[in-house]
């Protein structure tokens, strides 16, 4: 399997954006992957996201 290098911005650490983003709030990079461009295509995406089982993580705040 190919490893994918991290795309954060030189002013946000891995251990930051755990900390501080990762569930918690978003962050555009823009072409943050730019290794991803080509492997998928727009069915693709769109068929994951309208499978029932997928689901974005439930937000603790509301309970």
């Amino acid at each position: 399997m190919t490893s994918i290098p991290l795309c954060l911005p030189d002013s946000i650490t891995p251990e930051q954006f755990l900390s501080e983003y990762w569930q918690k709030k978003p962050l555009l990079i823009k072409q943050g992957l730019p290794q991803l461009i080509g492997m998928f295509e727009p069915d693709d995406m769109l068929g994951l996201a309208l499978e029932e089982c997928r689901s974005a993580p439930a937000d603790s705040s509301s309970k």
